[in-house]
């Protein structure tokens, strides 16, 4: 089981986090381990993306990157599927995994360390929800206050932010 913690960002709120990874000096990739910036997401359309650092483990599996072996935090996009909707993102990292002789394989420390540098900057840049559940940007909150957006979990669960 990984950790989490969950938000509703909009474009500009995702490039505005994803600046902030590189500023610390770390890497975005999509799943084929391309090298990113912030800035290409504006023109990519792809649902999630990787976080990771220089000579970290990256484990490539059927020319996708594994993401249960390799030393990589999982950026997961909002999407608007309907008309003034927002779908929750997330960030999501797994600390452990079991490998093929059922040993428990432990990632690097660094990893986490650096999952907890984006939390702490999602919790100092973001809102709360009213349940205490997830976080929405600065960007997002003016479409959910000013516009009427939904902020959702899937078709049925709705969030409320103050």
């Amino acid at each position: 089981m990984g950790r989490q913690i969950l938000f509703f960002f909009s474009r500009e709120d995702e490039i505005e986090f994803l600046t902030k990874v590189h500023e610390m000096g770390l890497i975005i990739m999509d799943e084929y381990k391309n090298k990113l910036f912030a800035e290409d997401i504006k023109t990519k359309n792809d649902f999630a993306y990787f976080i990771s650092y220089e000579n970290s483990n990256i484990v490539i599996t059927n020319d996708y990157i594994n993401q249960i072996y390799s030393d990589i935090i999982k950026f997961t996009c909002c999407k608007s599927w309907k008309e003034k909707t927002l779908d929750i993102g997330r960030i999501w990292i797994e600390m452990r995994y079991y490998d093929s002789s059922d040993n428990l394989v432990k990632k690097d420390e660094i990893l986490e360390k650096i999952y907890n540098q984006l939390v702490r900057w999602i919790k100092k840049n973001t809102r709360i929800s009213t349940n205490k559940f997830c976080y929405i940007g600065k960007h997002a909150y003016k479409l959910y206050k000013e516009e009427g957006w939904r902020m959702v979990q899937g078709a049925k669960v709705n969030f409320d932010f103050e």
